[in-house]
């Protein structure tokens, strides 16, 4: 079984308030990416950490969602052709 904490790094526990809201400490006016994964974990990522174009993509919500949907359309095994990126040449 593998730790879920690690204890080379601050841990704590927190706690959602009434409105299903976490409060954590962090530096002012940072801006941080909450990955919420299918178990339930939340992971909160620097903004800053991310390569711009993961950036990018974040920032653009109808990009990120047609990405999404993407990569599930190819997880499930359903292809689509990408003869139309190159129509242009």
């Amino acid at each position: 079984m593998t730790a879920a904490i690690s204890y080379e790094s601050v841990s704590s526990i927190v706690e959602t308030d009434a409105h299903a809201e976490l409060r954590v400490s962090g530096k002012p006016n940072a801006k941080y990416v909450q990955v919420t994964e299918s178990d339930g974990t939340i992971r909160l990522i620097p903004l800053s950490l991310l390569h711009e174009s993961e950036r990018a993509i974040l920032e653009n919500p109808g990009l990120y969602n047609q990405l999404r949907r993407g990569l599930t359309e190819f997880a499930e095994g359903q292809s689509v052709s990408s003869d139309w990126l190159f129509a242009d040449e």
